[in-house]
């Protein structure tokens, strides 16, 4: 709502509206009725004067509920305000994306449109069916084409093999390349041994490809911990090693040998609690949690300890994500 007013040098615009300038509350009528009366006092000559006025009257401690010189003197009424301009202008800017957006899609559309269709040619099941569909006697290599189509698709379905329909004459396949095994497998053929070896020398290839190019993060774990150094001379070190695809320790493999064999022997419950930690430590900690054993003072205080590492550590990642 836009008010326009005729009105005499020194005349105050307000003058024709006497109520615009204090409206009742701090709804949603109530703000746009201030924002209407705002854009009155910008377009008046005495807006500074208004507005110099309204201030004494404020310092003087008179309490007002009105709008002067383009300045709402209710707090509440304000912030609402600056919240329904703020609500007003994003969904402005989101009509504009969504009409660009229309735009761009309506002209790609019509480019397109624009853009001549390339015809099939003969020698195809593409080059048949555009000759039938035009009511055209189809030509000898169409007829071969879609007869080589229509064997294809018929052994397909009895051999039950996805449907891929034969684009012209195949290509030979090139056997010991990789794309020779993509062809077996397009085709749904039994890969021949020198399409596997390849395929398999080509995997081995990228991985070590990757392995050079993206070293492994060892600094941290995934839960962005500080990951523990190897235990060497255990079979929980051999593992790490396994884990960080490392070749293991001669002290690892000799102990996870040892390990292997006790396994053997004794059964895997006596090796487990040869390997047990000593109370006095988190993992002891959550053992006689998960035996429902009383827990001593020692494996409390390792547990409190690893906690207070714990937080001291988040705390400065994210003081140091915050800076």
């Amino acid at each position: 709502m836009t008010l326009t007013a005729t009105y005499r040098p020194g005349q105050r615009a307000c003058a024709k509206w006497p109520d615009l300038h204090h409206p009742i509350g701090t709804a949603v009528p109530a703000v746009r009725q201030a924002l209407t009366a705002i854009e009155v006092c910008i377009e008046c000559p005495l807006m500074l004067a208004c507005r110099a006025d309204a201030d004494q009257r404020a310092a003087a401690g008179e309490q007002l509920d009105e709008i002067a010189g383009g300045h709402d003197y209710n707090t509440e009424r304000a912030w609402r305000t600056a919240v329904y301009l703020g609500k007003q202008r994003e969904a402005a800017q989101r009509s504009e994306r969504a009409a660009e957006r229309a735009a761009k899609a309506a002209a790609r559309v019509a480019e397109k449109a624009a853009k001549p269709r390339r015809q099939a040619r003969c020698g195809t099941n593409s080059g048949y069916a555009r000759h039938t569909s035009r009511k055209e006697e189809p030509c000898n290599p169409c007829r071969d084409a879609h007869r080589d189509y229509a064997r294809d698709l018929w052994q397909r379905q009895t051999r039950g093999l996805p449907v891929q329909p034969v684009k012209g004459p195949r290509k030979p396949i090139q056997h010991g390349t990789t794309a020779g095994y993509a062809a077996h497998k397009r085709r749904g053929d039994d890969r021949c041994d020198a399409c596997w070896d390849a395929e398999a020398a080509h995997a081995r290839a990228r991985l070590a490809e990757k392995r050079r190019t993206q070293p492994r993060k060892t600094s941290t774990n995934k839960g962005g911990r500080p990951v523990q150094p190897i235990r060497h001379g255990t079979p929980a070190g051999h593992a790490a090693h396994r884990r960080r695809e490392e070749q293991p320790c001669t002290e690892c493999r000799e102990a996870n040998a040892r390990y292997r064999a006790d396994l053997k022997k004794t059964g895997p419950r006596m090796v487990r609690d040869e390997l047990l930690k000593p109370c006095g430590t988190t993992a002891a900690y959550w053992r006689h949690k998960r035996r429902g054993e009383p827990i001593d003072d020692a494996c409390r205080d390792a547990r409190r300890r690893d906690n207070a590492i714990t937080e001291r550590t988040r705390y400065q990642r994210n003081k140091a994500v915050a800076s």
